[in-house]
């Protein structure tokens, strides 16, 4: 199996900028010869580090529209199944989903429910990960989502959360992190962008 649909999450942080170091050299260890096919930073600049080396992922999309990307609990699917709706007369190019938990088959059965529900927009899920404390069930979750993502057609893209030096906030599980404080990357991160398919 072989296929080229991770996008790399990389913080804003990483890139130099006024009042912080960043770490740019971390760009150069990505294997962008892998299965990592784009980077995206929550931004609409590109970072310089990025060199070119694969298409970045702007937040504030062009010639292609992506829905909002609402979270998998019942208030997202709402919100999302109403956006749909008032735009059912120009849907999308893509509908964009995040999902955070620690079962990967009710992953599955989430993203499968809803292409049943729009069968003619292919899925960007633009953030997932598990939420974890233990990082053999983190390892687990991420192995089974995105090899079962990566054989099915209608996940255009995914990316994975998240390459930061520091963890978001108290939901994300610090042992799914993808980069230690100091730039280097973690065991889950090498996986993610050297594995096709991962490996537990």
């Amino acid at each position: 199996m072989s296929s080229r649909k991770r996008c790399l999450l990389w913080d804003w942080t990483n890139t130099d900028g006024p009042g912080h170091q960043g770490v740019p050299w971390a760009m150069d260890t990505v294997k962008f010869d892998g299965p990592i096919s784009s980077v995206s930073n929550w931004n609409t600049w590109t970072p310089p580090e990025l060199k070119g080396r694969v298409p970045f992922r702007p937040m504030n999309h062009g010639k292609r529209l992506v829905s909002p990307s609402c979270a998998s609990d019942q208030t997202g699917q709402d919100w999302i199944h109403a956006w749909m709706e008032l735009v059912s007369t120009n849907p999308p190019d893509y509908l964009g989903l995040h999902y955070y938990g620690t079962d990967g088959y009710a992953m599955i059965a989430y993203l499968n429910s809803m292409n049943q529900r729009y069968p003619n927009t292919p899925i960007i899920v633009s953030q997932f990960a598990s939420t974890s404390r233990n990082y053999m069930d983190v390892l687990g979750f991420t192995v089974q989502v995105v090899n079962w993502m990566d054989s099915v057609d209608w996940i255009f893209e995914y990316a994975l959360f998240g390459c930061m030096r520091t963890v978001a906030d108290d939901f994300v599980s610090p042992v799914a992190q993808l980069m230690k404080p100091d730039g280097s990357f973690t065991d889950l991160m090498w996986k993610y962008m050297s594995d096709q398919p991962m490996h537990f």
